[in-house]
Order: structure tokens, then C-alpha cells, then sequence
């Protein structure tokens, strides 16, 4: 996993994963689809979840001469049993230190309309939590 604001993305995939990616997944949903099919593995799959554009550039030769298979994944389409699977493996992992949170700040509830704003703007990095 990388941090797709910090810089030097392809380098930094590249470093994790010298060979390739079997599986590409940009959650941000900017789907940098020339970054993606450039450290794709022949083969591997590249997910996409949530969308900033439309009409993303769609890099063919690159994708299609690898055998590089483009994937949508929306979480409700899943089935009740496949998101129970998925709930179990993140229980797991959490319970076994695999899993965490990247948590900036702890502010207080009635801080909610600081923190929307501060989300729309695009200045968090990090989880913002509210507590009671």
C-alpha cells in the first residue's frame, strides 16, 4: 500500500514491488490508468473503486498486449455472506496488529463542521475521528 499524495508514486510501487503488481487497486479514484498498466504485472488486474472522472484515458496497447484486465468494484453489489467473509478476515487481521488506522487528529463531536470542511478542502491526511 502507498500513499498516492506523497510523491513519486511509480518509483515508490516500483521499490515495493520490483517485479509487478499481480492486482493495481487506486482507491482515490483518480485511476491513473498509464501508472496502473505500467506497473501491472502480464496477467495482473487493475480495481477500480469510486471515480474523479468520467472518461479516465484507457492506455489499450499497453493493457491489452499484457493481458492486463481492467475490473470495477462497487462494495454493494456484494452478497450478506461475502461481506461477512470480508468483515471476519478485517476482524482477524485487526485483532493480530495487521491492520491499522493512520489517525490524525481526536477532536470532539461538536467539532463536525470543522472537519467536514476540512475534508472537502482536501487538507487531511490521515483519519479524523470525533468522539462524544
Amino acid at each position: 500500500m502507498v500513499d498516492y499524495a506523497a510523491g513519486d508514486l511509480a518509483e515508490r510501487i516500483r521499490a515495493a514491488a520490483p517485479g509487478a503488481v499481480d492486482v493495481f487497486w487506486d482507491t482515490s479514484g483518480h485511476h491513473d490508468l498509464d501508472l496502473a498498466a505500467s506497473v501491472a504485472a502480464p496477467g495482473g488486474r487493475i480495481l477500480m473503486s469510486g471515480a474523479q472522472a468520467d472518461r479516465p484515458a484507457l492506455p489499450v496497447r499497453a493493457l491489452y498486449t499484457r493481458d492486463v484486465a481492467l475490473r470495477g468494484f462497487v462494495i454493494s453489489r456484494a452478497t450478506a455472506a461475502q461481506l461477512a467473509d470480508a468483515a471476519r478476515l478485517v476482524c482477524t487481521m485487526v485483532a493480530e496488529g495487521g491492520l491499522g488506522a493512520r489517525i490524525s487528529e481526536i477532536l470532539p463531536l461538536d467539532a463536525a463542521a470543522e472537519v467536514h470542511a476540512r475534508l472537502e478542502a482536501g487538507a487531511v491526511t490521515g483519519r479524523l475521528l470525533l468522539r462524544p
